[in-house]
């Protein structure tokens, strides 16, 4: 069972010129979208060079990884979550790695609903979809840290809920819109039908916040809200 968690409000930190270099190793980072939408992905750096900068690694889209250095100034927060310094250290150079395979290499990886524990093989960076069709912004961090024993959450505990419905609708229609292949829609539709559960992107960045980790649904709900409060307007 869960001992309910208090977020940090002092973990929470703007990402600013003043602050970016301050994340050391690796660290999650959400920024608002449009509307209601959210953004996660992963603040990492190469604890191996001492010239490094800070990059951000993140599924932006359908076949669309990004890796480059944060856009400033924008309205990001970012947080370091708890895990070992030799976690961080592999979980950093893994972040490279993926960058490799799927921005630098030629990779592609897909925009999917259904996330059910997978991960990247650690050696390669290489996403391992036995599960699922792909991932979103929210599981493609999730996965990251799974893939060394780091799990953010207890994602077996997630419970479907009314609103997020309508949410991965537009997914499905997004897709279309933009060509993806129609065998890809048609099952990421089956997904949302058969009630894929949905991994907000703020629940993902309180992992951040507090000292235990993986975080339980109600946990990460309660304080996914703190962080949207917190988020710059």
């Amino acid at each position: 069972m869960n001992v309910p968690l208090a977020p940090a409000p002092d973990r929470v930190r703007a990402l600013t010129d003043a602050t970016v270099d301050e994340v050391s190793t690796i660290a999650l980072v959400i920024k608002a979208g449009a509307g209601t939408q959210r953004h996660v992905g992963i603040l990492h750096k190469d604890p191996d060079d001492a010239r490094a900068s800070v990059q951000l690694l993140d599924l932006r889209w359908h076949h669309e990884v990004g890796a480059q250095a944060p856009r400033l100034p924008s309205r990001y927060l970012w947080a370091v979550p708890s895990v070992e310094p030799e976690i961080a250290y592999v979980l950093a150079k893994l972040c490279k790695k993926i960058a490799d395979q799927y921005v630098r290499g030629d990779r592609r990886l897909a925009y999917a609903l259904k996330y059910a524990g997978a991960t990247f093989d650690r050696g390669a960076g290489i996403f391992m979809n036995e599960a699922g069709r792909g991932l979103t912004c929210a599981t493609f961090v999730m996965a990251v840290f799974a893939s060394h024993g780091a799990p953010l959450l207890h994602w077996a505990e997630w419970q479907p809920r009314e609103e997020d419905r309508a949410w991965q609708a537009q997914v499905v229609q997004a897709l279309r819109d933009c060509g993806a292949d129609e065998g890809h829609v048609t099952a990421v539709n089956e997904e949302a039908q058969q009630g894929a559960t949905r991994f907000r992107p703020e629940e993902v960045a309180a992992a951040g916040v507090c000292d235990t980790l993986p975080l339980g649904f109600t946990e990460a709900e309660r304080i996914g809200k703190f962080i949207v409060e917190r988020l710059p307007p």
